[in-house]
């Protein structure tokens, strides 16, 4: 893949919202908007946080199922963070199992990764997954708040 120059963090956050319409749609996702997503959500964490409250938007089952339809059209050098939020959404769907399956792949891509850390010692402590959407729902306006101040950001693209 040739790595776009001056991707911005809008672009991404375009590119999450025009895909999820397509899904929604039951419509053939662009290539082009799946590659410029992925490369945003891996490399900017607010973006990643935004689509980490896709389930305001979805219900969380078909934040699932919209993750694991993305997940394969994904470069696998992009997919940790997508693996990272399937985990959150499965673990708030009340499947602790299928989370930390999630999260192994993850693991797997980055080990170091920091949401997978942060999920680990959650889903460890045991803490309830109503309180774990609690805390999305009140973090997700203020991540949308810093994106619309950080929308023409250029992203570093990952190599």
């Amino acid at each position: 893949m040739t790595v776009k120059e001056n991707l911005t963090v809008g672009r991404g956050v375009e590119a999450i919202n025009a895909l999820v319409n397509s899904f929604q749609d039951s419509q053939e996702f662009s290539p082009e908007l799946v590659a410029d997503m992925a490369e945003v959500v891996s490399a900017d964490i607010q973006v990643r946080d935004y689509l980490l409250g896709l389930p305001l938007e979805l219900s969380v089952q078909d934040s699932i199922r919209f993750a694991e339809t993305v997940i394969p059209l994904v470069e696998e050098k992009h997919r940790a963070p997508w693996y990272a939020v399937l985990s959150a959404y499965h673990y708030e769907n009340g499947d602790t199992p299928t989370a930390y399956l999630a999260l192994t792949e993850c693991q797997k891509l980055a080990p170091e990764y920091s949401l997978a850390k942060l999920l680990n010692r959650v889903y460890g402590a045991g803490w309830p997954a109503p309180a774990f959407a609690s805390m999305r729902n009140e973090l997700h306006p203020k991540v949308k708040a810093m994106l619309d101040e950080t929308h023409e950001n250029v992203i570093s693209p990952i190599e």
